[in-house]
């Protein structure tokens, strides 16, 4: 991730590298949807990074060819992360200061946002693999318990509860 703008395909069998696809500066997080497609977020590094500093990028890749497909590109002060897809893989999650929903046939960039950021800072993001709710977590200040919010695959919101201090990372049990 940090200095580079390269996603590593690795033979699992062999663990040895046997391809690679270029990417924006700083790859931070990917997914594959149903339809076999690769998306890659980056974050564009920063500036003084030494592998430079450019807008950041959400990229669709054919996961077979390699082949870039389709392009969606930020404000170079913006800082994106979190990829999560819903259970059916055919919808999008993301951070980029909101939380953006994209489905993932859709080639025009929603006008707004899924979830309003509003006076909160996003610091992760999970869905539910069997109900697609969309759990987001707010790390407030880093000094203090964590909020996770959640919401209804349409949006709604469900319930908050709060969490460790710098929430990070979600994880579900099948």
């Amino acid at each position: 991730w940090s200095f580079d703008n390269k996603i590593l395909v690795i033979d699992t069998e062999t663990d040895k590298v046997v391809d690679s696809i270029t990417t924006g500066i700083q790859p931070i997080s990917i997914g594959i949807d149903k339809y076999n497609k690769l998306w890659v977020l980056t974050d564009g590094g920063y500036q003084g990074n030494p592998m430079g500093y450019e807008i950041p990028t959400l990229c669709r890749y054919d996961a077979v060819t390699f082949e870039k497909e389709l392009t969606f590109s930020f404000a170079l002060e913006d800082n994106p992360l979190d990829i999560q897809f819903n259970g059916m893989g055919d919808t999008l999650y993301f951070i980029n200061n909101h939380v953006w929903k994209l489905p993932v046939v859709e080639t025009d960039f929603p006008s707004e946002p899924f979830i309003n950021k509003q006076n909160r800072f996003f610091s992760a993001l999970g869905v539910d693999p069997e109900t697609s709710d969309v759990y987001v977590a707010n790390a407030i200040d880093y000094l203090q318990l964590g909020l996770v919010y959640r919401y209804s695959s349409q949006g709604q919101p469900i319930d908050t509860f709060k969490v460790g201090i710098v929430p990070g990372a979600f994880c579900f049990k099948k």
